[in-house]
Parts: C-alpha cells; structure tokens; sequence
C-alpha cells in the first residue's frame, strides 16, 4: 500500500495523557490515521470491566490489535470503523478524525 510503518511504544499508556496513533502515507507525507490511542482503547473496556479504573484497564492489557480499513485511494474508511481486539468500533463523529 505505500504507506508507512513506524511504531513508537510507550513505556506506558497512561489515561490522562493524549497520546496519538498516527500513520502516514509514503508518496504524500498525508497523515491518513491520526487519533487519540487512549480514547479508542478505552471504548472496548466495556460493561465487563466497568469496576475497573481505565488506567487499571490500560496496565493490566499488554497488547492491542488494532485494524483499520484502507479505500483505493489509501485513505481510511472511517466508516468500516477499527477494530480493536477483535471488537468494531464506530468512530464517534468527532471533529478531531
């Protein structure tokens, strides 16, 4: 597809903080996903893990598969949502994506 992978890990994902998940197209430059990673792992926390804090949550899940729909033009099709863990979630219509 062109575009390009480069992962930053944090040394924690910490619930107060903004941290973004971007990625970016290598023939342009153009960010083509660029959202907030602590808001979207937070909405498949769900009603089982409601008594939990979210940044319990965050600590006690070490790993996160996320997977996003690219059109033809390599941009995202937010509207195929993400799936996160093999949950989908719908975008939130949100001025910020």
């Amino acid at each position: 597809l062109g575009i390009a992978r480069q992962a930053r890990s944090p040394g924690r994902l910490i619930d107060t903080r903004t941290q973004r998940l971007v990625v970016r197209r290598n023939s342009d430059g153009e960010d083509i996903i660029n959202i907030n990673l602590i808001q979207y792992l937070l909405m498949v926390k769900g009603e089982y893990n409601r008594q939990m804090s979210n940044q319990e949550y965050l600590d006690r899940n070490d790993n996160y598969s996320l997977m996003f729909f690219v059109d033809d033009n390599r941009n995202w099709y937010i509207a195929g949502g993400v799936y996160i863990n093999g949950w989908r979630i719908v975008p939130p219509q949100d001025t910020e994506l």
